[in-house]
């Protein structure tokens, strides 16, 4: 695909998108993202546009949008105007899109202004495989992929945790910890390795960015991320963090050496196949 394919107002102008992982720090950086001026980041983080038609989603996400968009019309007061309209109108895309292969790319056309940047960042996009990422090829010339990555037994028990707080269920992310790590989500998610080997089968080097959690952080990351955007650096809010669990409960050394064993392909491949992985990895 060239300028001359995608909408006119989309021309000259690159998308971003973040693909992956789940809690590792995914929230932190479109919150950052969204505050640089040559930058559009779409209102609501996850737009789940690629997983809803590639990967275990496909038949789930539509549904659910819809779902969601029943539960607006149901607030609407036939004497006043819908309470937030502009809320209203992105999940109404969000639906559109769904059904609608040139709304994807229509919703940021109606949004993006000058920035010379828009885009996204849904952490289940890892999961997409070769399929989902050659479709994002194909919608932009321009693109640039962000890959965050997390020690996996780490992010994993983060993500338990999460559920815990959801569930109000003390002592879940610890009771179910190795039985949600073999289960698909948990097992998909946790897999590096494929996640990597896709990414590199469809995007060249210059098209992609990985960082770490657990560096992310800083000002080196932040500079690198920058750099890798072509855009200003400009100072990021390091000490903060978003969508933290609340739940207090902390991982047996005896089970996180049993995820770490059960994982140890992951820790490999990574420090086999990237750069700067953080000493803080333990396996």
């Amino acid at each position: 695909m060239t300028d001359a394919d995608i909408d006119p107002r989309l021309r000259g102008k690159t998308y971003v998108v973040g693909v992956g992982v789940q809690k590792a720090g995914t929230t932190w950086l479109h919150d950052y993202l969204a505050g640089q001026p040559d930058i559009y980041m779409s209102e609501r983080k996850e737009i789940h546009y690629f997983d809803g038609r590639f990967g275990a989603k496909v038949a789930k996400i539509g549904p659910t949008m819809i779902r969601q968009l029943k539960r607006q019309l149901e607030q609407i007061d036939d004497n006043g105007p819908i309470r937030s309209s502009d809320k209203f109108t992105e999940l109404l895309d969000m639906v559109r899109m769904q059904y609608d292969e040139q709304g994807y790319p229509g919703y940021f056309a109606r949004r993006v202004a000058g920035q010379k940047l828009f885009g996204e960042i849904t952490p289940a996009y890892a999961l997409i495989g070769v399929e989902g990422f050659s479709s994002m090829k194909r919608f932009f010339p321009r693109v640039k992929v962000i890959y965050l990555l997390r020690d996996p037994v780490e992010r994993h028990h983060s993500m338990m945790r999460m559920v815990e707080d959801a569930r109000k269920d003390p002592g879940f992310a610890t009771r179910s910890f190795m039985e949600t790590l073999d289960r698909p989500f948990g097992r998909n998610m946790s897999d590096y390795p494929a996640h990597i080997d896709a990414l590199r089968k469809v995007f060249a080097p210059e098209e992609m960015f990985f960082g770490f959690y657990e560096t992310l952080f800083t000002e080196q990351e932040i500079g690198g991320l920058c750099a890798f955007l072509d855009i200003p650096f400009a100072p990021a809010a390091y000490g903060t963090r978003l969508n933290t669990s609340s739940a207090e409960s902390s991982l047996d050394p005896a089970l996180a050496a049993k995820a770490r064993r059960k994982l140890g392909f992951v820790y490999d491949y990574c420090r086999q196949n990237l750069d700067n992985v953080p000493a803080a990895w333990r396996a």
